[in-house]
């Protein structure tokens, strides 16, 4: 659950976090397909390819971030209407 609310009425909301939980999950396997590209690209001496790596690596965090951010947004506009 990503979060559970109790109104003094009885009434309870439930909002579910399983895309939330997906999506970290699948930016945090793609991060570490990154990583390891990252690595054999520094032991063969390709500086270029890590840098470019770096690069996408940022992008997926930013992408990451906001995606999580969305959900949270959304969920307390979802709330504050809903009360």
């Amino acid at each position: 659950m990503l979060a559970t609310v109790t109104v003094d009425d009885g009434t309870v909301l439930f909002y579910r976090g399983s895309t939330v939980k997906a999506d970290y999950f699948y930016f945090q396997k793609k991060v570490a397909e990154l990583d390891r590209l990252k690595s054999e690209a520094v032991k063969i001496q390709e500086f270029e390819a890590r840098e470019s790596v770096l690069r996408e690596r940022e992008l997926l965090f930013k992408k990451l971030y906001r995606r999580l951010l969305y959900y949270y947004r959304t969920l307390s506009s979802n709330l504050a209407k809903t009360l």
